[in-house]
């Protein structure tokens, strides 16, 4: 590493409030863009929330980054507006069951309106909002998006901002 990367290193791995002992943001998995790892950091820490559009794979899909915590806490609504009726005496419907579960699971995330200190992690998925795969007839597809979560380590490459398609 040479002294003007080690300067860069140094100057991104701390991060504001960051713990020392924890891994550099340059430190990720074979296949892993730093950058978009650092920029999920923000979603996970902070609650920040921006439009991005992804290439994975040869897809390319659009939406809106989302924290960990956020998605799972979406994904219970939604499981719990498929409730209809009431189930049984002194039982619960499979989808408040679900959404009882992805309640519990958000723990696994950092509660970006808490406090305390800011952790660059190595995040392995990242998730969306309003998530939309562009087929290559320039539909997209569901039209109204969708929450999404993918593999990190699958992301070919970025861009900040959504794409949409216009009609000529």
């Amino acid at each position: 590493m040479t002294d003007q990367t080690s300067e860069v290193t140094d100057g991104v791995s701390a991060g504001p409030d960051a713990d020392e002992s924890q891994p550099s943001i340059f430190d990720q998995p074979e296949g892993t863009d730093w950058l978009l790892a650092w920029l999920l950091t923000y979603a996970e820490n902070y609650g920040v929330e921006f439009q991005v559009t992804l290439h994975v794979r040869g897809l390319i899909i659009t939406g809106v980054l989302i924290s960990g915590h956020a998605y799972l806490t979406e994904m219970a609504k939604q499981f719990r507006g498929l409730i209809h009726g009431d189930p049984p005496e002194g039982q619960l419907s499979i989808h408040a069951l679900v959404a009882d579960s992805l309640d519990q699971y958000k723990s696994i995330y950092r509660d970006p309106a808490s406090e305390g200190p800011f952790e660059l992690a190595q995040p392995g998925y990242m998730h969306l909002r309003r998530s939309r795969i562009i087929h290559d007839n320039g539909t997209m597809i569901p039209s109204g998006g969708a929450l999404w979560r993918g593999k990190l380590s699958s992301v070919d490459g970025f861009t900040i901002g959504e794409l949409s398609v216009s009609r000529s």
